[in-house]
């Protein structure tokens, strides 16, 4: 089977392989190892997007705060967290995760305001990693 003409046939017979102790496809294997990690990380990113966004629209729209967006908090949360603590070595790169995130955030909150445009949001995170893993006063 071909990496480029039949992935899901590829990766299932590299599998065997290993299994089985015969050669494999080093090269092409270890790119979808570094893919999968890159995966983690995207997904911790997505996890802090959405979190972040929500964070903002209650701090700008007060008024408009909804139970389903304090949901979405606590959801949110919960999955970064979980995310990190299934990949623990995400976490020097947690300051990445949190700048590609509020950009992201930055956008689709302002989006999504009938009254703020982008500009109108603070351009770095406002809040400390522990703020937005954890939800404690001490660390905003």
């Amino acid at each position: 089977m071909s990496y480029q003409t039949d992935f899901y046939g590829w990766a299932f017979e590299q599998a065997q392989r290993v299994r089985n102790g015969e050669s494999i496809d080093r090269d092409n294997i270890a790119e979808e190892l570094e893919d999968l990690g890159r995966a983690e990380k995207r997904e911790l990113t997505k996890h802090l997007a959405r979190l972040m966004q929500h964070l903002l629209k209650c701090e700008y729209q007060p008024s408009k705060r909804t139970r389903s967006w304090d949901a979405t908090i606590r959801e949110q949360r919960k999955q970064a967290v979980k995310t990190l603590s299934e990949n623990p070595s995400l976490k020097p790169k947690l300051a990445e995760c949190v700048a590609d995130a509020y950009d992201t955030a930055r956008n689709f909150a302002a989006a999504e305001m009938e009254d703020r445009i982008e500009e109108d949001l603070p351009r770095e995170c406002p809040w400390s990693v522990e703020y937005l893993l954890r939800g404690t006063e001490e660390g905003k």
